[in-house]
């Protein structure tokens, strides 16, 4: 497993998972918890639409962060689609 306490993620390279790994390459808190994988592509999606509803529009970054979000998950949303319909 990951050297990082409680990260279930087993290691990519040396003691790390590939979470942590690229928080240390990034100079980001390390010891820090990963974010939450989603449950599907939809549930993704759903969270995406509220932060972006949620959103303070006055902060330019933060509105082209929610908005790059909600655009990346519509997107896996539509192929996770596309793809469940090619396997019927």
């Amino acid at each position: 497993m990951c050297a990082i306490p409680d990260c279930p993620n087993p290691p990519a390279r040396g003691p790390h998972c590939w979470g942590h790994l690229k928080r240390k390459q990034r100079r980001k808190p390390v010891h820090e918890a990963l974010a939450e994988k989603y449950e599907s592509p939809w549930h993704r999606f759903v969270e995406a639409t509220i932060a972006y509803n949620d959103c303070n529009s006055e902060d330019d970054r933060a509105f082209e962060r929610v908005r790059d979000n909600l655009r990346k998950s519509a997107m896996a949303y539509v192929e996770s689609v596309i793809a469940k319909r090619n396997r019927a």
